[in-house]
């Protein structure tokens, strides 16, 4: 158990990692532009939305290896536990409505290029948070019968 909890520890710090060097390119990418054009808001919008995903995705991470680090003390059954995974929910929430700040450079482009599925690929990439949300509610209802039925288990014996 304890290697595969390592396993899993070094996999997070490994994908936090990566976030965060995309980040750097894409911030060093947008910075060293050779066109040195004004942006337009929705782009500046999209950027923002972009810069706040990567940062939401860090700070999932870092409650992921908390959590991981619980999980090897064998408390995963707990309220820190739960409290930890409520807060990936409320950064998952925002993370789920700042997505909809694509959705204005996807319309712009799918008018330019007169390509109505430009606009349902960024409908599907708006929705995908939503789907991790909906997924992460799920396991705060287990995880809080699990913490009800320990508790119960524990007073019967």
């Amino acid at each position: 158990m304890k290697i595969h909890s390592l396993f899993l520890k070094t996999t997070t710090i490994g994908v936090c990692v990566v976030f965060g060097l995309f980040g750097l390119l894409f911030g060093t990418q947008l910075l060293t532009n050779e066109s040195n054009t004004l942006f337009d808001w929705q782009t500046i919008l999209m950027i923002l939305v972009i810069f706040t995903t990567l940062l939401s995705g860090i700070i999932i991470g870092g409650i992921i290896f908390k959590l991981l680090t619980i999980v090897s003390k064998d408390q995963t059954f707990s309220k820190h536990s739960h409290r930890l995974v409520s807060y990936i929910r409320k950064v998952m929430i925002f993370l789920s409505l700042s997505a909809f700040g694509i959705l204005p450079k996807f319309y712009q482009m799918a008018d330019a290029d007169d390509a109505p599925g430009l606009m349902l690929l960024g409908l599907a990439l708006v929705f995908l948070p939503f789907a991790g949300l909906v997924l992460m509610n799920v396991l705060i209802k287990i995880l809080e019968e699990a913490i009800r039925l320990k508790k119960n288990d524990e007073l019967t014996v």
